[in-house]
Parts: structure tokens; sequence; C-alpha cells
């Protein structure tokens, strides 16, 4: 089975379940030809230089695969007031596969672990679908037989066409109109994807061997060739032909072997079951309890207040480990041998700090810090948070601003903006005031530690 070589590809995989073959920075890049060269520079800083990025280009990028999902889904099936809950509860379970698949892989994290969170996801986005009374016969199907086929026999039943020919032909009519609205609504060049006569025929061919799976686009003349007005209904149908589409993509990408499909399917049969009776006892409540042993990151958390945040992502954490007991064996003994190497450095740096008396020997020591090269991804994410920590506190040291700010910069980033807001002061001579004579960086540490308390709490 493939495995992803870089966390950033995570974004690649996504647009591709989605149906679209490239990075997109905005919705018109799915159906219009335009100048993406800004938006791919501000991507690659995003990547290797992150610091010259202002806060609102950079939350953006660290959301991007969230924000083109809702903006695209959004556009074409705008929420109807009385049922908004409902229909944002899917896209927001749908978006908490791609998140923790995410952070599973950065923790290096078993199969199972994926088994389970994308048979208890897919579960709970069924079962809520006929709890909010919404069909989904078609989606059943297709889940069964592993085949799009169900939805394209629907497209002939509802157009009233008995032939794959008709059907393209029926397919081509309504893309023309698609294309035609796309072109009024937002005003561009002509779509991007030309489809010539004949084109859709081949297509209904290949999608019924499963070669090949419709694009983005596609989808949305499927879509529209069932369901004509938009309503909850017709984004509900497409949430269900995107996830079929998504599930056969990874299922050949990633070539899922015969006992890893039984094993999804016997785990999403008996998640169901589960759902199912807590639905009918109005029992939510039990369901996201068992969601906590099948993901880590929910995004809701994103609603509740900052402070409080990271010390509801460790609980989450501790929940899921109580259930994964045996990947908590594992985590920890990786852990334990990283945290070997990582120690290393960390002393280094503390040794070396507490050896500084010059603003020459506090620079030489912020270059040292700055050239540890981390190799392993896991690794990273903590070698990250703690020498931002250490460089930010050397460049106090420093006294100069633009070192200063740009490690003020990057913890508020990693800390999801959290010195932000609590108002932590922006203000080097503040901080040189607060740390002056001290040698120890553990102490220097527990300083801006105990101001950051002080603010979360006034």
């Amino acid at each position: 089975m493939k495995k992803f070589h870089r966390n950033k590809e995570f974004i690649d995989i996504f647009f591709k379940t989605f149906g679209i073959n490239r990075r997109i920075y905005s919705k018109e890049d799915v159906f219009f030809k335009r100048d993406r060269r800004a938006d791919e520079k501000k991507y690659n800083n995003f990547l290797k230089n992150p610091n010259i990025l202002s806060d609102k280009q950079y939350m953006f990028l660290v959301r991007l695969e969230f924000c083109m999902f809702v903006d695209i889904v959004s556009y074409f099936f705008p929420l109807v007031k009385e049922n908004i809950d409902s229909i944002e509860f899917i896209y927001q379970e749908i978006m908490k596969i791609n998140i923790n698949a995410k952070l599973f892989y950065a923790l290096n994290l078993n199969i199972d672990i994926f088994i389970n969170l994308f048979s208890f996801q897919l579960a709970l986005i069924i079962e809520n679908m006929i709890f909010n009374e919404f069909d989904v016969a078609l989606f059943e199907k297709c889940l069964e037989e592993e085949t799009l086929i169900p939805f394209l026999e629907k497209c002939k039943e509802v157009q009233k066409v008995k032939t794959d020919k008709d059907l393209s032909n029926k397919f081509s009519y309504i893309y023309e109109n698609l294309k035609y609205d796309l072109k009024q609504d937002i005003k561009k060049t002509p779509i991007k994807e030309h489809i010539q006569e004949g084109t859709f025929k081949k297509d209904l061919s290949n999608w019924k061997k499963n070669k090949d799976y419709p694009s983005f686009l596609k989808m949305l003349v499927i879509i529209s060739a069932i369901k004509k007005e938009n309503s909850e209904e017709k984004r509900v149908l497409f949430y269900q032909l995107f996830i079929i589409r998504a599930l056969l993509y990874i299922k050949e990408e990633f070539s899922i072997k015969d006992n890893i499909k039984e094993i999804f399917k016997q785990k999403l049969c008996g998640y169901r079951k589960l759902i199912k009776h807590f639905y009918s006892k109005r029992r939510e409540d039990k369901i996201f309890k068992y969601q906590n042993r099948y993901l880590v990151y929910d995004s809701s958390d994103d609603c509740e207040e900052i402070k409080d945040r990271m010390e509801l992502i460790f609980f989450r954490f501790k929940k899921f480990f109580k259930y994964n007991k045996k990947e908590m064996m594992t985590f920890n003994e990786n852990i334990n041998h990283m945290f070997q190497d990582m120690k290393q450095d960390i002393e280094k740096s503390i040794n070396g700090f507490s050896k500084c008396k010059t603003k020459e020997d506090y620079i030489k020591l912020l270059e040292e810090s700055t050239k540890i090269n981390v190799k392993n991804h896991l690794l990273n994410i903590f070698y990250d948070g703690v020498f931002d920590v250490i460089k930010f506190i050397i460049s106090i040291k420093i006294e100069d601003k633009k070192t200063f700010n740009k490690y003020y910069r990057c913890i508020d980033r990693n800390s999801g903006m959290l010195l932000s807001h609590f108002r932590m002061k922006k203000d080097l001579p503040f901080y040189i005031n607060m740390l002056k004579d001290e040698k120890d960086i553990v102490k220097c540490i527990n300083l801006l530690i105990e101001y950051l308390k002080k603010l979360s709490t006034s």
C-alpha cells in the first residue's frame, strides 16, 4: 500500500479525491484559467519561509483544504436556513476525516487507526442522513457494489433515456448550461474543462469500469441530472457522490488489499448498528463519546476559547489512547526514542545560553539552533514548538527588533495565534527588562509562562 512521502502531499490527495487534479487557491481555479503565480508563490513561502506572509495569509493556507471545500460546496449549494444544522453537520464530519488522517500520519500510527476513523465517520454520516430523513438508497448501493453505476442508472431514469449515448447527450446539454451559468455569475474567461462530442460517452464507459472517476465539474453534471433545482436533498446527494468517489479513488490510488476492505466493511456495519441504536434512543451524546475513540481533533474545538483549546486537545488525546492501548505503547516507544535525540540538542542550547556573555554570543547560539536539521516528521512537530520558544528567548537577548518580531510571529502562529488572542505585548524593551540578567533559559521560559497566565486570567 502506498504511503505519503511528505505531510504537505495530504492537500494534493484531498483535492484529487474531490475530483480536482491540482492544488487550488480559489473556487475559480476549479473552472477557469487564471494567473496563479502569486498564489503559488505564497504557498511556497508557506512551506519554506512563512514569516514573510501576513497572519491572514498564513492562517488561510493552514486551513486551505477546509476553506476551499466550504467555499466551493457553498457556492453551488447555498444553505437554506431552516436545515442548516443537518447539512453543515455532514461537511464538518467529512473534514474531521481529513484533519485526523493528517494527524495520524504525522504520529506514524498504524492502518487499524485509519480504518476505525474512516469507518466510524462514514457510519455517522450515513446514519445522520437517515435520521434527518434524507434518502441514502443510491449511496448504500454504491457502497455495497463499489461502483458509481447506481448514480448513472438513476440519471437515466430521471432523464428518461435508456442508452449511454443518449445519457451522454443529456450530460453535454446540462454541462453547457452549467458552463454558461458559471461564466455569467463569475464573469470570467471560458471554462477550462473542454468537453468535446463523445467525451461523456467515453467517460460513462470508464466510470462503469472504475477506470476513471468524474471530475468535480462532472460530479455536478451527474447530480444536476438527478436533481434540477437547488435543495437540501441535492446538496446531500452531492456529498454522497463525493464520498463514494473518494473511497473508490483511495482504493485504487493506494492499492487497498481485499482483507483491508473486508475489515472496513465489517467495522462500518458494526458502527452503523451502534449509531442507529443511539439515534433511536435520542442519545446523540453517546455517539460523540464513542467518536473520541477514533479521532483526536474535532473542528468544533475551534469554537472553544483559545485558552481552553490545548487542554481540550490534550483531553482528546488521553481519551483516544485509552481505547487504543497498543497504539499508546507504540507512540510512547517512538516518543522516548526521539526524545533521546532531541534531549541532546535542547541541553546544548540550555548550556550554550548560560555561557553567553555578549550579544555576539547569543547571535552565534541562534545560528546554531537554526541549523538543526530534523529528518523525522514526528520529531519535527516537537522540535518546532520547543525550539521556537528557545529562539524567541535568544532573540530577546540579542535585542534586535527584526529578529524578535520574526520569532514572536513563529510562536504566535504555531500556537494558533494564542499570543495575539491574549494581546501579549509585541514590545522588545518590555521583554528585555523581564529577562534582564537572567542566564538560565528554563527560568526565562517560566517567566514568559507566568506572564501569559496573568494575561489569560485578566
